[in-house]
């Protein structure tokens, strides 16, 4: 556990390091930005977890960020250092063709560095790669990442492995998300982190990894309306993302929509799979349940409704 001093110095370098990057006029301070939070991270994970864990997300972390550096430093408008560019960020952001880290580090870590690799330590890259990507590439990555996030995590029975391909198959919403305007990628991301922070707190909260266990908990339904949020089934906060950029893109590239939105339905199903099972098995002597259960599901159930409303407004502002 983090004292409270080490708690607060780490996230007043974590914030600075997004700030600096996010205001940053050149390519160059927004890598500063970015290896402030990378640095912070790291060190944050050789306090609360094994050597082994850190020493695996600093390697491919280093390996990056030589390579961006590289790129930046080169300056010239090259087709080839804008690919070495943006696999550098691709490989830190663990994206699709260079994500093979990014689920086995995923695993190997506890619920708190997952919910913070999975959300905080993305905004910087996904920042830096819409400033430079093109229409081209944002096509070709979203498809790629819808795909591998999709059939990724088919098979596997660790929740952890399976947030990480759930998150890759986000990825390529988020890369699609910023051929719309320079603004919609970070609501949809906003959208996404709140997702993945419930889901996770939930699972937190019994210390729960394989989806086996989810049987023995009291809180099958908040992590199975939890799952479908961030599946995107309607009429959950998830959805009304999708649904935006399905409205917006579908006229333009919809053969794109119509791949992303059957990966989606693979990725539904086994977040249903990995939840609904455990959910329809009644134990015997919990039959009915205490009525604070059912307290805690209608007001995350309620909470997951009402934020659609908002989005909605956030919407009608942005497009």
């Amino acid at each position: 556990m983090l004292k409270s001093f080490q708690f607060l110095f780490f996230v007043s370098i974590f914030m600075s390091g997004i700030l600096l990057s996010f205001s940053s006029s050149s390519l160059f301070t927004a890598w500063i930005g970015m290896e402030m939070t990378t640095l912070c991270f790291i060190s944050y994970l050789l306090i609360t977890m094994s050597a082994i864990s850190s020493a695996k997300y600093f390697l491919i972390q280093s390996t990056g960020s030589l390579c961006l550096v590289e790129s930046i430093l080169i300056g010239q408008e090259s087709n080839l250092i804008f690919y070495l560019f943006l696999s550098s960020l691709l490989l830190k952001v663990g994206s699709a063709p260079l994500h093979f880290w990014y689920p086995s580090v995923m695993s190997s870590l506890s619920w708190n560095p997952v919910l913070i690799l999975m959300t905080f330590q993305k905004i910087i890259p996904f920042y830096m790669i819409s400033l430079t990507i093109t229409l081209k590439s944002m096509i070709i990555l979203g498809i790629l990442n819808g795909f591998i996030g999709a059939i990724g995590g088919f098979n596997e029975t660790c929740l952890r492995k399976i947030l990480a391909f759930s998150s890759i198959n986000h990825l390529g919403w988020i890369f699609l998300s910023m051929k719309m305007n320079n603004l919609f990628w970070i609501f949809y991301f906003v959208i996404y982190s709140i997702s993945v922070a419930f889901l996770v707190l939930l699972l937190k909260q019994k210390e729960t990894y394989y989806s086996s266990e989810i049987l023995a908990l009291s809180l099958k339904s908040e992590i199975l309306l939890a799952f479908l949020s961030l599946g995107g089934f309607p009429p959950l906060l998830g959805f009304s993302a999708k649904w935006t950029m399905i409205s917006c893109l579908s006229l333009e590239h919809p053969w794109t929509m119509l791949s992303m939105c059957m990966f989606s339905v693979i990725t539904l199903y086994y977040y249903i799979r990995s939840s609904l099972n455990n959910f329809l098995v009644i134990s015997t002597n919990n039959e009915i349940g205490s009525n604070q259960k059912y307290t805690n599901s209608n007001i995350i159930f309620g909470f997951m409704i009402s934020l659609p409303i908002f989005w909605g407004l956030m919407n009608s502002l942005l497009l």
